[in-house]
């Protein structure tokens, strides 16, 4: 996060601002890719999308020049990039995030495809909490045997797999990779976490955190 100096306007000054932003060569290994998110709103000097665009580019791309004779390229169509930046100008502002998901925290990763007309899998979980289902699993004990769901129009049957992860305790997006950095212990340690709790017992108020994983 900065302010552009006075004396360097627009693209220039937010060329230098990215430049000292991060050790690049380090967030962006040899044989990485990364992309670039602009979003542009009020700024003095800066007003255009695509300059904000490339003049972060090039900063991130000659900052790793210093260390290194390669520089890393943009991802291949229709793939995410290993480091996906999201550039925010706001009121002569500049703020860089990274993203560490890659798609979007809703889908759960046991879909390789999603058809436009398929239900929303944190919807689905949250019409299954709302209509009593982790209650049921909690009365039945275990993982719900016996317990009997029935989706008349299951389509590609969304409600009943959420029901069942449900059932056997397993946490939303646990089959998803995130675009997390190498040093992962944290991230490896809770998910070794909720990968054990499937054996303790099901469905113990998982729908109530799933619109948001």
């Amino acid at each position: 996060r900065g302010d552009p100096e006075h004396t360097r306007r627009g693209g220039q000054a937010l060329y230098d601002l990215v430049y000292d932003a991060a050790p690049w060569h380090e967030l962006l290994p040899r044989g990485h890719t990364f992309s670039v998110e602009p979003r542009l709103w009020s700024c003095t000097d800066l007003t255009s999308s695509h300059l904000v665009w490339a003049r972060t580019k090039d900063a991130i791309c000659d900052s790793i020049r210093q260390y290194r004779s390669d520089k890393p390229a943009p991802p291949p169509r229709g793939q995410v990039a290993d480091v996906p930046l999201f550039v925010s100008c706001y009121r002569d502002h500049v703020r860089i995030f990274r993203d560490m998901s890659g798609e979007s925290l809703h889908r759960r990763g046991y879909r390789d495809v999603m058809h436009r007309a398929a239900l929303n899998e944190a919807a689905a979980a949250g019409l299954l909490t709302l209509a009593g289902w982790g209650e049921a699993l909690a009365a039945a004990g275990g993982d719900g045997e016996g317990l009997v769901l029935a989706d008349p129009m299951c389509g590609s049957g969304t409600l009943l797999i959420e029901a069942a992860l449900m059932a056997r305790d397993i946490a939303p997006g646990l089959a998803r990779s995130l675009l997390l950095p190498d040093d992962t212990s944290a991230s490896s340690s809770r998910r070794e976490s909720s990968s054990s709790s499937r054996s303790g017992g099901g469905g113990r108020g998982r729908g109530s955190g799933s619109s948001s994983s």
